[in-house]
């Protein structure tokens, strides 16, 4: 038997540019309410590309796990943890969103309560991501572009 796996996928924004959750308009949705993503609102695209994973092992140490992304059958973009110490020892419950445009949130502390973190992956990181990489121009042409995400340094 296969061993279980620490971390899955959790949720996903399918919501495309300029649409809202549930469709509609800004005011209200297409059964007359106004469905909002809890951290995110009513907004259009509902935050742009994300996704979210879980966890479900304590002591998880994520430094170095590779992402795949696949698009209609073809790898798009390789995503890696990068070896910041944030992702070592992390506990099971807790929620990890990879966001495009999303700023990172990487004060994640259980002891409070706080059991979400927030990074990018795209090539303009933020303060909080010196790690955001892709292969230099030229390289690797037409190959699934490889980033790695993460430092809360």
């Amino acid at each position: 038997m296969a061993p279980a796996a620490v971390v899955y996928l959790n949720e996903f924004n399918a919501v495309s540019v300029g649409n809202f959750l549930n469709g509609g308009t800004l005011l209200e949705d297409d059964d007359g309410g106004l469905a909002a993503d809890v951290f995110l609102g009513r907004v259009p695209g509902n935050g742009g590309n994300w996704f979210e994973l879980v966890l479900t092992e304590d002591g998880a140490d994520l430094r170095g796990l590779i992402l795949e992304i696949w698009v209609e059958g073809v790898l798009e973009t390789t995503l890696s943890f990068s070896q910041d110490p944030l992702w070592t020892q992390l506990q099971a419950g807790t929620l990890i969103t990879v966001s495009e445009d999303q700023p990172e949130d990487v004060s994640y502390d259980p002891s409070s309560g706080d059991w979400w973190i927030n990074v990018r992956a795209n090539e303009f990181g933020s303060s909080q991501s010196e790690g955001i990489r892709e292969p230099p121009s030229g390289r690797n042409s037409g190959a699934p572009k490889r980033k790695e995400f993460g430092s809360s340094q």
